[in-house]
């Protein structure tokens, strides 16, 4: 997943110009013609940074909030949430691998990238034991999988926009929620209130609601109030 020369400079130009200047102002600038939908990559990074540190705060004690950076490559950072899984007795049989038979617990690993393509952010997923093995598809999205991960879920899982991808820098597998429709999307639900896509961090925090929330990622009550 690596930047073009093209995307780089776009990006640099912008920040230049905005750096000093206040913060509402510069948030107008960092959206790349927010009537589509759609973040600029500084707009992105600003807001994952804020969310981070609040989500930090607000967040159950097991669960994990960080960045990850990776070494040459700037323009790739993800914000990523961990959190484990009791599974409950009747479906730890069935899911689980006698490794973690006794534990009946699971690692419930999400990242949210940054698409260059299509400008938006991006969900990763992954569940695995506490070994570090992932489970395979065909319990992952199981009745008795989904019932115990997305209890709160109250719509159908839409697993047809999923794929499995490899992680460019981690090299391990992920499902990935193809990024193709959600300025579209982000575009419809903020079109009774356009001003509000000029806050990277309300666009985040409804990004998050909308396709991350029913796959189990569930943001705190507060942070839903920045």
């Amino acid at each position: 997943m690596q930047v073009n020369s093209i995307c780089k400079v776009q990006y640099f130009y912008p920040y230049v110009l905005v750096r000093e200047v206040n913060h509402q102002f510069s948030c107008s600038l960092f959206f790349r013609n927010h009537q589509n939908g759609q973040l600029t990559l500084i707009a992105y990074k600003d807001a994952i940074q804020t969310l981070k540190n609040n989500l930090i705060c607000d967040s159950n004690s097991g669960d994990e909030w960080f960045i990850d950076e990776f070494v040459g490559y700037p323009d790739e950072l993800e914000m990523v949430y961990r959190k484990p899984i009791l599974l409950g007795k009747s479906n730890t049989s069935s899911l689980l691998t006698s490794e973690s038979l006794l534990s009946g617990e699971i690692l419930a690993e999400y990242r949210v990238v940054f698409s260059h393509s299509y400008q938006v952010p991006v969900l990763l997923m992954r569940f695995q034991t506490k070994s570090g093995r992932s489970l395979h598809h065909d319990k992952l999205w199981s009745e008795n999988f989904r019932s115990s991960v997305f209890p709160l879920s109250e719509v159908p899982l839409p697993l047809h926009a999923l794929s499995e991808i490899e992680h460019p820098h981690l090299g391990i597998p992920f499902y990935e929620f193809h990024p193709c429709k959600t300025a579209d999307l982000m575009k419809e639900v903020f079109y009774s209130q356009p001003t509000q896509l000029n806050d990277p961090v309300k666009y985040m925090i409804m990004w998050l609601s909308l396709i991350a929330s029913p796959f189990g990622l569930h943001l705190p009550q507060k942070s839903l109030l920045t």
